[in-house]
């Protein structure tokens, strides 16, 4: 995980959020399609990885797997990622957001239909002027192709690096899944990711405000390894509990609303374990008590 002070990242964001907040931008009037591939508002974005955006939020070793080597959709299937950068004067901040979509959905809007259907969709900020657009790619014979004619996004924006945007989509979302993250949102604007570990976690935002009605602060989401427990009612014996997440995912911290995002990785390793243990009960295979000393 990078090293960064929380304020610099509540600082940071706010002042990035203060940009994309959509009530403060002029939408800019475009002709695209309904349904799918319609324009979609600013605070339809979520989860979008800051690129180069915020200083020492990504170790200078930070990268994606390259993009040539996703093969095949199936291995980060389905997907759901989004970035935010800054392109410089001329474009200002762009947004890319790559999300599954079924093949019901594309019903009428696509001419070229496949069980792997992406849909990108695409912000340009510049001043106070938004611009958002949307537009679909199919998987066909192992190739992305534009699902929707000649590749051209719906609206005033068209697209630099078409199909192949999507293999750089799914090296960013293979890389987030065994990142821990924090997800923070504001009204009216998209939520940002800030990706760390779970020790990230609890350091970067110590300062969370205390649970609604009380004044302690609910402990983040976070692994509890396996450990022996004093048993309440007979303080001689120890029950045994096995490793598990436990926690809060939900807090409010310097006026945002965040939310723990656990590594995808870890969330299925979670479920192998709780199915490992069912079974282990079933068959009466698991120590569950044993006396201190024991």
């Amino acid at each position: 995980m990078a090293i960064i002070k929380a304020k610099t990242i509540s600082d940071e964001v706010g002042a990035l959020l203060d940009l994309i907040t959509e009530p403060k931008l002029d939408r800019l009037s475009v002709q695209c399609s309904g349904g799918v591939v319609g324009c979609p508002p600013l605070h339809k974005f979520s989860n979008l990885e800051p690129i180069a955006l915020i200083p020492g939020l990504h170790p200078e070793d930070w990268g994606v797997f390259p993009p040539g080597a996703i093969d095949s959709p199936d291995i980060i299937w389905p997907l759901s990622v989004g970035v935010i950068t800054n392109n410089g004067p001329d474009e200002g901040l762009v947004i890319h957001a790559w999300d599954t979509v079924s093949m019901k959905d594309c019903r009428g809007v696509a001419t070229r239909v496949s069980p792997y259907m992406v849909r990108h969709r695409i912000a340009l900020i510049r001043d106070t002027n938004t611009v958002t657009a949307a537009t679909l790619f199919s998987c066909i014979n192992g190739k992305w192709v534009s699902a929707v004619g000649d590749g051209v996004i719906e609206g005033p924006i068209t697209t630099t690096n078409g199909p192949q945007s999507v293999p750089f989509g799914q090296s960013v979302a293979l890389r987030q899944r065994y990142e821990w993250a924090v997800c923070i949102r504001r009204a009216g604007a998209p939520s940002i990711r800030i990706s760390t570990d779970p020790t990230g976690v609890k350091e970067l935002f110590r300062a969370r405000d205390a649970a609604p009605g009380t004044t302690r602060k609910d402990s983040l989401l976070a692994w509890v390894t396996n450990h022996w427990r004093q048993n309440r009612q007979d303080p001689d014996m120890e029950s045994f509990v096995r490793k598990h997440m436990r926690g809060a995912t939900t807090f409010t911290w310097a006026g945002f609303e965040c939310t723990v995002l656990p590594a995808a990785f870890d969330v299925e390793q979670l479920a192998r374990l709780r199915e490992e243990r069912a079974k282990m009960v079933e068959l009466k295979q698991t120590p569950r008590m044993r006396g201190i000393g024991g």
